[in-house]
């Protein structure tokens, strides 16, 4: 028992050092194998930032949100009206200390349609906006289908033409 301890020990030590290595190469992007230029709009890019960044900063030619591998030609913010929506994700402390009641809100300012022109490949574009560590995600803009076929017959049948 006693000589399995050491070894224990290292193997330890070696699993934890090779955490810390793996967090210094950085975050790839790669998209899933069943995923084609079909399922997602060319040359958009959807990027939420740590903190809120203005569109006019990611533009700029010189700031450090610039590509080096391709023109950004346009960005909006998905989100403009609203920095933060009520959700479980973070909890805002209240003021009043009597309430026990507290309401839960999510930044949503940081979070960008980003259009952008060349003939690079989507991933690579992503890979190096996930390179500036003030990037949480990057990923394209992904086309959504249902896939969900009502069993109604009148609705298959076209006499409730007012749900279409």
């Amino acid at each position: 028992m006693k000589r399995l301890l050491p070894l224990f020990f290292i193997v330890l030590c070696i699993s934890a050092f090779s955490q810390n290595l793996n967090k210094k190469i950085g975050r790839v992007f790669k998209l899933p194998s069943k995923v084609t230029s079909a399922d997602y709009l060319p040359n958009i890019i959807i990027v939420k930032y740590k903190t809120s960044v203005s569109s006019s900063v990611i533009l700029s030619a010189n700031s450090k949100f610039a590509l080096k591998s391709a023109n950004i030609v346009s960005v909006s913010a998905k989100f403009p009206s609203q920095s933060q929506v009520l959700s479980s994700a973070q909890t805002v402390p209240s003021n009043s200390s009597a309430s026990s009641n507290q309401t839960t809100a999510t930044d949503l300012s940081g979070i960008y349609e980003i259009k952008y022109s060349g003939p690079e490949k989507i991933e690579d574009v992503i890979n190096e906006l996930l390179k500036d560590e003030s990037v949480i995600y990057a990923e394209p803009k992904y086309i959504y289908h249902t896939n969900y076929n009502p069993n109604d017959p009148s609705y298959i049948n076209s006499t409730q033409s007012y749900l279409d």
